[in-house]
């Protein structure tokens, strides 16, 4: 801004507020971010600007409540839990400051602007801006491989007011995939406790995660446990046609043995299922999984169809590849709307890769 100093605190001294002139002929001021990890700002604003830009504004400063126009005295509104950096990029749209708004704001700063926008029910206002974000955001998702939980929350959630269909649901699916569960059953993705960091797309997205969570982690070992249950209860895994019958039983015996040993080097241990543990994020649940399946041996000399790894193998592939996450048909509806209003034309289509 062109007008940024500290202001003086209640003692004379200097303190880490931050005055901001967002409008100098301004008659109110909004004092935010007290209850924030950052600087606490001072906003001169122009109430009408704020009254005319949404009705939240107007209900907020114009109707009956503590926010409204004192009788005497400066008007001085106190927003202390609103992150101070995206309030003030929403008040230089609302006092149209335009060349001050960032057309390349980094994830976490989109984040917090859309968070901000939506409190405030001015997501229309966003339009002007919504190409290059969503250049932002398509650019940040090509290097989600280097991600952590707190960066595939956000891009979620920025995804999901962008109206990218495909691409909240990967980075919903990578949510899941690298989640466990917290010793009070709450997701956590890596180390990121979900509950904690914001909205991460439509309200509810998070009880909808912890039951497909679920789904997939009793889906994973329904094949590798269907073939403990066949080699200790049933006939085994062995088709070799040419085989003996005590060929055959020792060709199963290794199997089970091969299995038992693949269970006791990734997990520690043995049992007649493989399950996954609270703590277990999915994906290295899978690949527990898929370890077993490597170090599965057979007969000498048998067929390979004997080997029940690559079935095993296939099933997870199947289960995990492609559009894993069910969205409700609300959400999208609401997600093509979105991207209707900001002009944003149909969605890229993505490659298999970015599926996967």
């Amino acid at each position: 801004m062109d007008d940024l100093r500290a202001a003086d605190d209640t003692n004379g001294g200097l303190s880490s507020v931050i005055e901001v002139q967002i409008d100098p002929d301004g008659d109110l001021t909004l004092r935010a971010g007290q209850q924030t990890d950052k600087p606490e700002r001072l906003f001169h604003v122009c109430a009408s600007a704020l009254r005319r830009s949404s009705q939240v504004w107007k209900k907020m400063l114009f109707g009956p409540f503590k926010e409204s126009k004192p009788a005497f005295g400066p008007w001085v509104v106190n927003l202390p839990e609103d992150d101070p950096e995206a309030l003030e990029i929403i008040l230089n749209i609302i006092h149209a400051n335009f060349p001050l708004v960032p057309n390349t704001p980094d994830l976490f700063e989109l984040y917090e602007i859309f968070q901000m926008a939506n409190k405030y029910d001015m997501i229309p206002a966003l339009k002007p801006w919504a190409v290059s974000w969503l250049h932002v955001a398509e650019n940040c998702q090509k290097g989600t491989n280097r991600f952590e939980g707190r960066e595939r929350a956000a891009l979620s959630y920025v995804a999901w007011e962008l109206g990218q269909v495909e691409l909240h649901r990967q980075m919903v699916k990578e949510l899941i995939m690298y989640s466990s569960l917290s010793e009070d059953e709450r997701m956590v993705s890596q180390k990121v406790l979900l509950d904690d960091v914001g909205p991460i797309g439509p309200p509810g997205l998070l009880e909808i995660l912890h039951r497909q969570r679920e789904d997939i982690i009793n889906t994973l070992p329904l094949q590798i446990n269907s073939v403990i249950r066949e080699l200790m209860f049933n006939d085994g895994c062995c088709v070799d046609k040419r085989a003996t019958c005590e060929d055959r039983k020792h060709c199963n015996f290794i199997i089970l043995g091969s299995l038992m040993r693949g269970m006791g080097d990734t997990s520690g241990g043995v049992g007649l299922e493989v399950k996954c543990a609270r703590m277990e994020p999915v994906a290295s649940f899978m690949d527990r999984i898929r370890g077993i399946a490597n170090e599965i041996c057979f007969h000498d000399g048998h067929s390979t169809r004997c080997n029940p790894g690559p079935k095993i193998q296939f099933m997870l592939k199947k289960i995990t590849k492609g559009r894993i996450v069910k969205l409700t048909k609300s959400s999208i509806q609401k997600m093509e709307q979105r991207r209707e209003e900001f002009g944003l034309g149909p969605e890229r289509a993505r490659t298999p890769e970015e599926i996967s």
